[in-house]
């Protein structure tokens, strides 16, 4: 896919960062520091997404990708992937035997993966939702480039795109690393146009401090959640219909969770009694909801719930011999049926 191209505006941190579960709150970074947190994010997330291409744009100041949905501006973005327009080379049958007569297909449009924060706009949870719920949430868009005086330089627009694919980053109570949601659309049409080269007016809004990955809370019923200290990233995936699947269902991953050992008893008896014992009717599934924290922690930027949730693997994980303080940990993973996506309020 195509280099991911990335904004630098808001990374500067301050203030106590609490810790997700039990685990100790890291300590204070350096603006510096914290700059190359969010560069080695950035990297981490196109390495995942397949998004490197031939190489990653580092974020700097001085240029900012503004996004507009339906023709209206939801602000600036952290970055984008992909979008490139390509053709198929086809050799025509017969013709002469020294030479392979050739032509283009018609144009393709690869998928574009938007990089956002986790204080998203509404029309962008709108059209989540909807996807993970019809076939036909099309949008029609742009993503603006624009230089350090805020001047339009370049417009990818897009035509008809649909979302096949939501990220959600890794939780960690151990870790201040930038997270950031990743949302991969796939356009009917795709153009870009040079930009006009006048000031935006008004100027899109500009970017908050990043979310910090260790500002998450998360809870299942009858099972809790205060106590697990890492909640690994997961994805929502509506495949795009086609002759060998016209009706595709929507894909959630697993939800795997971590936390120390002395910590892990609810999960286990969970586990003895969903799995080793069969108590795993409809009724006996869980709900569960998972809430993005803004930095001082009272209020949740996104939350997402989890219907029908069971779990499938519980494990003890013992540390290597000479690392024999260290603090044992337990892990567990959980199928989920359906997801819901709500904007933010009270954690």
């Amino acid at each position: 896919m195509g280099q991911l191209k990335s904004s630098l505006m808001g990374v500067v941190v301050t203030g106590t960062v609490m810790s997700l579960g039990c685990a100790a709150a890291p300590p204070e970074e350096s603006t510096d520091q914290a700059v190359e947190a969010y560069t080695d994010a950035i990297d981490d997330v196109a390495v995942d997404d397949d998004l490197t291409g031939t190489r990653v744009t580092t974020p700097y100041v001085g240029r900012s990708f503004g996004l507009s949905i339906g023709g209206v501006s939801l602000g600036v973005i952290r970055g984008y992937g992909g979008g490139v327009i390509s053709a198929d080379v086809i050799a025509e049958p017969g013709g002469s035997i020294d030479v392979s007569k050739k032509h283009l297909s018609p144009p393709k449009y690869e998928e574009i993966t938007l990089l956002l924060d986790l204080k998203l706009a509404p029309a962008v949870i709108t059209w989540i939702t909807e996807s993970w719920s019809s076939e036909n949430a099309t949008r029609d868009g742009a993503i603006t480039e624009y230089d350090f005086a805020w001047r339009e330089k370049r417009v990818i627009q897009f035509d008809g795109a649909v979302i096949t694919k939501v990220k959600f980053p890794t939780c960690s109570g151990e870790s201040k690393t930038p997270g950031f949601l990743t949302v991969t659309i796939a356009p009917q049409v795709i153009r870009t146009i040079a930009g006009s080269g006048t000031v935006a007016n008004p100027k899109p809004q500009a970017l908050p401090t990043p979310w910090i990955s260790s500002n998450c809370r998360i809870d299942v019923a009858g099972v809790g959640g205060n106590k697990v200290n890492r909640v690994e990233a997961f994805t929502v995936v509506h495949p795009i219909p086609g002759e060998d699947n016209p009706a595709p269902k929507v894909e959630y991953s697993d939800l795997a969770v971590s936390m120390p050992d002395a910590q892990s008893a609810p999960w286990s008896a969970w586990h003895k009694q969903f799995v080793i014992q069969g108590m795993n009717n409809d009724g006996q599934e869980k709900t569960g909801t998972l809430s993005f924290l803004s930095a001082d922690r009272m209020t949740s930027l996104l939350r997402v719930t989890f219907h029908n949730v069971g779990i499938y693997w519980f494990e003890d994980q013992q540390p290597p011999a000479r690392e024999a303080e260290q603090i044992l940990t337990s892990s567990a993973q959980m199928y989920t049926e359906r997801v819901e996506l709500q904007p933010g309020g009270s954690p």
